[in-house]
């Protein structure tokens, strides 16, 4: 089961910053990684009781969907 304080802290960070977040695909069971935002223009409302983020894929210029419980790091990703 999932840390909701983890899950909530990723989708408060998600509205400040872009954020590399490593996780599990669901369909393939790899581990996949990115940097994703919600921050600015890209700022959507995410549902209290989702088992799903939806965020921008900064790279693939995408929306993707990750489901809160297969994320396994993140990080704020500072620019210099």
């Amino acid at each position: 089961m999932i840390n909701m304080g983890f899950a909530d802290n990723v989708l408060d960070a998600l509205y400040e910053d872009n954020i590399h977040i490593t996780y599990t695909s669901l369909n393939s069971g790899r581990e996949l990684d990115g940097v994703y935002t919600l921050k600015g223009d890209k700022r959507i409302q995410q549902q209290d009781d989702s088992d799903t983020l939806v965020c921008w894929d900064i790279k693939n210029n995408i929306w993707q969907d990750i489901r809160k419980e297969t994320i396994t790091t993140w990080i704020r990703v500072i620019d210099w």
